[in-house]
């Protein structure tokens, strides 16, 4: 990946530009704020080629720390990766069910009781989310749902959800992106996931990773 990350300065040298930015984003925020993020960034610099690469929060964190990219967006932190992190916002997890679901129908704030015997849909058990989740809807130490599809990507856990599949708890942030597909109501359980820009540990970051790193502080703010 270094030798990579050195290839790609020689060729953005020989291209005579004013740069490259190599972002590399988990495929929730890639979806959602990274977009809106390149778009004020090229306004500002509109000479500046983007890439965007899409990979899990451990993957972006060892990109970043091998120089593969110049600045990250991820979900999780890890410890031993040589990345500095900010949290760049905390969004609360809401409940998301089909619209014509009941409990959409209902209403209202939805608690780990009204989760009892619906197919739930999960991210896959290696997400730091996924535990948090499972925890918040036990009931008496028990978990009552339906542990029906799993998934590493929120996107197709809301499309899925929209599909009629199942109900699932979401980053409000992602969820909201859907909110015409799906309904979206409040969990009782206080749920917080987390968003960081990952940059490389005791390198400051160039003129261009920091002004992109501002300009998605800017949009998901």
């Amino acid at each position: 990946a270094s030798l990579r990350g050195l290839e790609e300065k020689a060729e953005s040298i020989r291209k005579r530009g004013s740069g490259r930015l190599r972002v590399a984003a988990v495929p929730s925020m890639a979806i959602v704020a990274v977009p809106d993020a390149i778009h004020v960034f090229a306004q500002r610099y509109p000479d500046v080629d983007v890439t965007l690469q899409v990979a899990d929060s451990l993957t972006v964190c060892q990109w970043l720390a091998t120089g593969y990219a110049d600045v990250g967006i991820a979900s999780e932190i890890f410890n031993g990766t040589s990345v500095a992190s900010e949290v760049t916002r905390k969004s609360r997890g809401v409940c998301i069910v089909p619209s014509d679901h009941r409990l959409a129908k209902r209403g209202g704030t939805v608690t780990p009781a009204d989760l009892v015997g619906e197919r739930f849909l999960s991210l896959k058990s290696s997400d730091v989310m996924r535990k948090r989740i499972d925890d918040a809807c036990q009931i008496d130490g028990e978990d009552k749902r339906i542990l029906a599809y799993e998934s590493h990507f929120a996107a197709a856990i809301c499309r899925m959800v929209a599909c009629g599949l199942g109900v699932s708890v979401m980053n409000q942030l992602v969820a909201r992106e859907y909110a015409s597909q799906l309904a979206i109501l409040p969990f009782s359980k206080r749920i917080e996931f987390s968003t960081y820009v990952v940059y490389p540990l005791n390198i400051p970051m160039n003129m261009l990773a920091k002004s992109f790193a501002d300009a998605f502080r800017e949009s998901s703010g």
